[in-house]
This record gives structure tokens, C-alpha cells and sequence, in this order.
């Protein structure tokens, strides 16, 4: 038998028939549209089509028991106004707290918190009826609450408090705020002063009589000194209390009298004061 000679049989044409190297590039070819294919299906788009919605605050949530009902989180930012200073001035002004609600989304006829205002510890105590509610505006993720504040209604000096909101949609937040204001009626201080002034005057002519010293004038002139002395002392609180932002009779009442009486006997009054009486002589 003759034994068959040439060349060898190629291998079949197709996929597996395929050289190596055209087996390669087919193998990355699948890889690159796999990956594409991945990479879409998880791309931004996709995920929030995914994500749950966010819930309405005082809904019930969708992602947790049906019983649970949605709550928003207040926090307080730091453009919001918790303090005033009213010195003397007595119009009415307001408290703007703008809370960044987070948890849930505040519908727009979301109901008006209520509002409770608790003393601070160790500060005075606001009386009630100074800090009353005018309006909020819920606005998805944000609750703007405005207060008004009636200084006639509280005695002068400084308070501290806390203002609790509460609602069935939202949780319970506490809000420190500070408000003060100055006595506005210059009475006040001018009736201490005079006092204080014709407190020291008196001090000072009992100390000449104890000594026996004799006026170098009528007793009548007692009078007018007496008034000056009054005069004094009033000018003396009265400069105090302008010049403080804050000044009230149950804070200022000593030191109101300390000033009083010195300017009933110090400065021009010192001068004069000393000239109505004499020394007695020896005999």
C-alpha cells in the first residue's frame, strides 16, 4: 500500500476552529460588553429608581412597621435669631428660628408646632404670654418659626429660657434663647437718686450737729441745699442708668443708692456742704 503524502488537514472553520489569537479577541471582546452591561445597570439613574422615596413627616414609612409613623428631626441653624437686647425700647420684636428638618419631608400644610417656654436654670423666669407664635413655613426639608416678644410684659432685667416645640410630626427640640431690657421710665432712677441724695445730706448735717458745730447761715437755707443735694443724686443714678443696657430696681437698687449718695456729698456739693457750718471755737 502506497502511503498518503501532502499537507495535513486544517482544522474546521467557525468559533472553536478559530486561530488563538482570534479566540482571544472574541474572549475580551465578551468581557468589555459584560462590563458595560454592569456598569449601567448600576449607575446613577438606576440607583435612585432604586432608593425609597422619602417620607412624609407624620406618614406612616413605607421602609419600617406599618404602626410607625414618620418624625423629623429639627436642628437649629446658626442664621436663626434667639437673642435680643431691648435696652430701653418697649416694640414688640420677634425670635426667627430656621430649623433643617432631617428623617422625613414636611409637607406644605404640615400643622403649626406648639410652642412652651421653659425657664432656664438659675436665670429669671419669663412670666407668660411675652413669647407667643405668628407663623411657621414648612418647606420640605426646612421649618422657618417665627415668635414675637412683648418686653411690657416682663419686669426689666435679663431671662433665659428654653422654647420647646412639639407636634405629632416632628421631634420635641429645645431651643435656648436670651432676651433683656432696661427699665424705660427715667423716673425710676431720678426718684432713687433724690432719695440717695437727701439720705447723704441728712448724714452729713447730723455729723455737724453731733459735733456741735453752728451754722454760718439761717436754718432756712437748709432748704435749697437740701434740694441741690436731691438734684445731685438724681443727675448721679440718672447717668448710671443711661449708660447701662440694662438696668432695673431689683438689680441696681444698691449701687443706685451708693451713687446717689455720692453726689449728693462729692464734687460742687463737697465745696458747698462744708461752708454752711463752722467750727466751734474755744473759749
Amino acid at each position: 500500500m502506497k502511503r498518503r503524502t501532502g499537507v495535513a488537514a486544517s482544522a474546521p472553520a467557525g468559533w472553536w476552529g478559530a486561530t488563538q489569537s482570534d479566540h482571544k479577541m472574541k474572549t475580551r471582546a465578551c468581557l468589555v460588553i459584560a462590563l458595560v452591561v454592569v456598569t449601567a445597570s448600576l449607575g446613577p439613574g438606576s440607583a435612585a429608581a432604586q432608593a425609597a422615596p422619602t417620607p412624609t413627616c407624620g406618614q406612616p414609612d413605607a421602609s419600617s412597621p406599618p404602626a410607625k409613623v414618620s418624625k423629623g428631626a429639627l436642628t437649629l441653624d446658626d442664621t436663626s435669631k434667639t437673642t435680643i437686647s431691648y435696652g430701653r425700647d418697649t416694640e414688640t420684636e420677634t425670635l426667627n428660628l430656621l430649623m433643617g428638618v432631617t428623617g422625613c419631608e414636611l409637607a406644605d400644610d404640615a400643622p403649626d408646632p406648639s410652642v412652651d417656654v421653659r425657664p432656664k436654670p438659675g436665670a429669671g423666669e419669663l412670666p407668660p404670654g411675652v413669647i407667643t407664635l405668628r407663623d411657621t413655613v414648612p418647606e420640605d426639608s426646612t421649618l422657618e418659626v417665627t415668635l414675637d416678644v412683648n418686653p411690657e410684659v416682663f419686669n426689666p432685667g435679663s431671662y433665659e429660657a428654653f422654647l420647646v416645640l412639639r407636634a405629632p410630626h416632628l421631634v420635641t427640640s429645645r431651643t435656648p434663647v436670651a432676651i433683656s431690657r432696661s427699665e424705660d421710665n427715667w423716673l425710676v432712677p431720678a426718684l432713687i437718686g433724690a432719695f440717695a441724695g437727701l439720705v447723704g445730706f441728712l448724714w452729713f448735717t447730723l455729723t455737724k450737729l453731733v459735733t456741735r458745730e453752728e451754722l454760718t447761715m439761717s436754718w432756712w437755707w437748709l432748704v435749697p441745699v437740701g434740694i441741690a443735694a436731691a438734684v445731685f443724686g438724681a443727675l448721679a443714678v440718672g447717668a448710671v442708668w443711661w449708660d447701662q443696657d440694662v438696668w432695673s430696681l431689683e438689680a441696681n437698687l444698691p449701687g443706685a443708692m451708693a451713687a446717689g449718695v455720692g453726689g449728693a456729698t462729692t464734687g460742687a456739693m463737697l465745696t458747698l456742704l462744708p461752708a454752711l457750718w463752722k467750727g466751734k471755737t474755744a473759749a
